[in-house]
């Protein structure tokens, strides 16, 4: 077969680009034709994002061309804002296309994407089948931002009507979809996020001397096991200031930071038990995992699929996530649970001391693999 993969690229690579390049991987790897359409989120100016975010005729020629000169059979779409647009979707109809839509955030329900605002879970879009809590709450930080997200939401439910097959990561997501939108059962398929698997294991990492560190030794602390490790950018709806209170409340505790901070966002208040060791590559960050005494997940929103967790649990790290969304049913029984945002429980949480053996590890082999992924994908499809 020959797909068309479709994704607006964010200014800020993250989790969404490396499920593109691993879909792409996966399909090719089975001896499928894969064809890109990019746009990336530098291309127009903020004031032009508006008008593009709502339909762009670029694009839309762009996907007729790509259509007529190369004859895609299905085509999966990933984030289409704000170059894009989603008017590429009935574009791809009229070329009888099959379109699937991977679901990486709650964009359909949430102008946001994220049920989140103002530094608490929010569902009010969803409740009240409209964008104007968006508007109302300033969602997007301005007013002027926070229309452009309505806007571009309320304009592209037309147009999702026309997708085949919704590709949601949990069950979790896919209840919210069908509580809160008209969207039939059998539209909605589940397909968790894989990540490759190789034969890097803990047990390898942590006694292989050949292994080197590509960063200073004595700065990350990789061969001490006691550091409480967090992967994901720093900003509010990953509970940062939640890591903080943890790390205030546990000062014989290092606290260690992988990720890039978001812009604006202030860490003026951050304890000294806490070290940023920013970006960290694959190698990198496998050696974290590893060697980490636990992984902990802050997140103060629904997160639909953090791929940290199930990679920390490859590595088989001690994970601890809250109880919610679709942490529980990612971890299983292979990872320790809290109350969400709830400090105390949390705090407790990490000063236990936990044997999980070798389950985690298994459990992302036998359930977030690449042939699993694919035969989900050619499943939804069929």
């Amino acid at each position: 077969m020959k797909f068309l993969i479709i994704h607006n690229v964010y200014s800020r690579s993250g989790g969404e680009e490396g499920v593109v390049r691993m879909q792409q991987h996966v399909l090719e790897s089975h001896g499928h034709t894969v064809l890109r359409y990019e746009r990336r989120h530098g291309e127009v100016s903020k004031i032009a994002s508006f008008f593009t975010a709502i339909y762009n005729p670029r694009s839309v020629r762009d996907i007729r061309r790509i259509c007529l000169s190369e004859k895609p059979d299905a085509a999966i779409i990933h984030n289409l804002f704000p170059v894009i647009s989603a008017a590429v979707i009935a574009e791809l109809k009229l070329h009888n296309i099959k379109v699937s839509m991977t679901l990486h955030n709650y964009r359909l329900i949430c102008p946001n994407g994220l049920f989140y605002t103002n530094g608490q879970v929010c569902e009010q879009c969803g409740a009240s089948k409209s964008v104007i809590p968006c508007i109302k709450k300033r969602c997007e930080g301005s007013l002027a931002g926070s229309v452009a997200w309505a806007m571009r939401s309320f304009f592209a439910k037309k147009y999702f009507k026309k997708v085949d097959t919704f590709l949601a990561l949990t069950d979790f997501q896919r209840g919210k979809l069908l509580e809160y939108t008209d969207i039939a059962a059998e539209r909605i398929a589940i397909i968790p996020n894989c990540i490759e698997l190789g034969d890097c294991h803990k047990s390898q990492i942590t006694t292989d001397d050949n292994l080197r560190d590509t960063k200073e030794e004595n700065q990350l602390c990789w061969l001490n096991h006691n550091y409480i490790g967090f992967v994901g950018r720093l900003s509010p709806e990953k509970g940062i200031k939640l890591l903080f209170q943890i790390a205030r409340l546990l000062p014989q505790k290092q606290f260690k930071v992988a990720g890039e901070k978001a812009d604006n966002f202030s860490m003026r208040d951050m304890p000294e038990n806490i070290e940023l060791l920013g970006f960290l590559n694959k190698e990198e960050l496998a050696k974290f995992y590893a060697r980490a005494d636990k992984i902990v997940s802050t997140s103060s929103c629904y997160e639909t699929f953090p791929l940290a967790v199930i990679e920390a649990m490859y590595h088989n790290a001690t994970v601890v996530v809250p109880q919610w969304a679709a942490f529980p049913a990612i971890v299983g029984d292979c990872g320790v649970l809290y109350k969400p945002n709830c400090t105390t429980d949390l705090a407790a949480k990490l000063m236990q001391k936990y044997d999980f053996q070798d389950k985690p590890h298994r459990r992302v082999v036998e359930n977030y693999n690449t042939e699993q992924y694919y035969t989900n994908i050619m499943r939804s499809i069929e």
